[in-house]
């Protein structure tokens, strides 16, 4: 994989909603964080869902929930 460069450094920030500069360790940061994971898990889980188990309703509920961090994203940051 291939290093992508900004140009600008890790000075321990980073931009959060309204292009505000906050440190990486805050807990607004620590959020973002852990939806993100929560969403791509979510992801995971329906995609091997779909693959393992021919059960609709409860695909269709995973898939509500994993819709529901981008929306719980979208709030927070």
């Amino acid at each position: 994989m291939s290093k992508i460069y900004t140009k600008k450094g890790d000075d321990g920030y980073t931009y959060t909603w309204g292009n505000v500069r906050e440190k990486k360790s805050s807990n607004t940061a620590k959020l973002v964080g852990c939806v993100d994971e929560l969403h791509v898990s979510m992801g995971k889980c329906c995609t091997l869902f779909s693959e393992n188990f021919n059960e609709k309703e409860t695909y269709v509920l995973l898939q509500s929930l994993t819709e529901k961090c981008l929306d719980i994203g979208s709030i927070i940051y």
